[in-house]
């Protein structure tokens, strides 16, 4: 199923482009806010969007949902960042969207930053 990966891109088939110009899709913010509800140490969660495989359709959500939605194993690590390195790790993962060399994957995701 596409996916919305980066604000704007277009390419969910539930979302239209205006509903994710802004901010992107809202799956990715979802889990990002999950991950860090599982920290309560971390001040922020940061999440690789290449890791959300698929969008969240509207109705009740299943195991297979789930699933189909985050199937890596992903392993959950607190890091303690500088300001200055939590810059610098997100300029390098947007670096390839705003150079036109990527394909979105790396397009990071947060919870609590501002």
């Amino acid at each position: 199923m596409p996916r919305e990966l980066v604000p704007g891109q277009g390419a969910s088939a539930l979302c239209n482009r205006r509903s994710t110009q802004p901010y992107g899709g809202d799956v990715q913010q979802l889990v990002a806010a999950a991950y860090l509800a599982q920290l309560p140490e971390a001040d922020v969660a940061i999440l690789n969007v290449g890791g959300v495989r698929s969008d969240l359709p509207a109705g009740p959500i299943s195991r297979a949902t789930l699933y189909r939605l985050l199937p890596f194993p992903d392993t959950l690590v607190v890091l303690k960042l500088s300001g200055a390195e939590l810059q610098a790790t997100l300029e390098e993962a947007i670096a390839g969207i705003l150079d036109d060399q990527g394909g979105g994957g790396a397009y990071p995701y947060a919870a609590h930053l501002r």
